[in-house]
């Protein structure tokens, strides 16, 4: 019996200078450590499926409710909004597709 095709990555690498990078320092600095968190568990629901995901207020709200026990959609939203003014993800590709392109 064949194996199933599997859809996005079993892992993704994560560069040992991650946190050291100017943009995650900056949402470290503007949010703090769930800043931080909400970075790696976004790549995770991004790499989960491929290299991108669709992006909009009801994903937001799925994204949320699924990751977190106390964060608001809102909370998540903002550090996405800073995420994309960085270039840690392609603002430009997220305004003509409304995806989030890791």
């Amino acid at each position: 019996m064949a194996r199933p095709v599997k859809e996005g990555l079993e892992y993704f690498p994560l560069d040992i200078d991650f946190f050291d990078d100017p943009k995650i320092l900056f949402i470290e600095n503007l949010f703090g450590e769930k800043g931080e968190l909400v970075v790696v568990k976004l790549l995770t629901w991004i790499y989960r499926n491929g290299y991108y995901c669709e992006w909009n207020d009801e994903i937001c709200l799925l994204f949320t409710k699924k990751s977190f026990s106390n964060f608001k959609p809102s909370f998540v939203q903002e550090v996405t909004a800073e995420l994309l003014k960085r270039g840690f993800f392609n603002e430009s590709v997220f305004k003509r597709f409304g995806s989030l392109w890791s």
